[in-house]
Parts: C-alpha cells; structure tokens; sequence
C-alpha cells in the first residue's frame, strides 16, 4: 500500500482472523468451532495513518469481536450505527 501514491499515508489495514487456535501444537489443531478449546480467541492488527505504532500490546485488556465495526468506522471518520446495539470502538487503535 505504501508503494502506490494513491494510498500513501491515507490507507488503514485492519486484519482480523475468524476464528482462534488456542495454545494446542499446531499437529493437535485440526478444525473449529464451539468443541475446540480456545477456538473463540481471536487476535487483530490495525496499521494506518491514524493509528498510535504501539508494537504489540501486551497490557491485559478484554477485547471483542464486536467492536470492530464500530472501530472501522471510527478510523474512517464515521460512527457506526445499526437497529441493535453496538459496541464501542477499540480506543487503543485510534489516534
């Protein structure tokens, strides 16, 4: 992205996984769903112009799936609204 002028310093990446794999090895680890244990964690990353470059964080914090939404919105400029309720933006990921 930072190669192609058009989104230069003006693109957010927000990568996400679907699901978890837990801790198991990685030969222990052959599908998903609610019987995998820890299959429901989940990590993201978020890179862009309006996003604080903190590494890894490593502060215990609970974060969920939810909140990317509105967090998507946020880095866009926008807020995110729907007919149900919606969770708060992920704070740490924007500046």
């Amino acid at each position: 992205m930072q190669t192609d002028p058009q989104y230069k310093n003006k693109t957010t990446l927000f990568i996400a996984t679907d699901h978890g794999r837990g801790d198991d090895p990685k030969e222990k680890w052959t599908s998903h769903g609610q019987s995998v244990k820890d299959a429901y964690q989940i990590w993201c990353a978020v890179l862009g112009p309006n996003t604080p470059a903190s590494g890894e964080m490593k502060t215990p914090v609970q974060l969920y799936q939810k909140q990317f939404a509105q967090t998507m919105a946020k880095l866009m400029g926008y807020t995110y609204k729907a007919e149900h309720p919606v969770a708060e933006e992920i704070k740490a990921a924007i500046k």
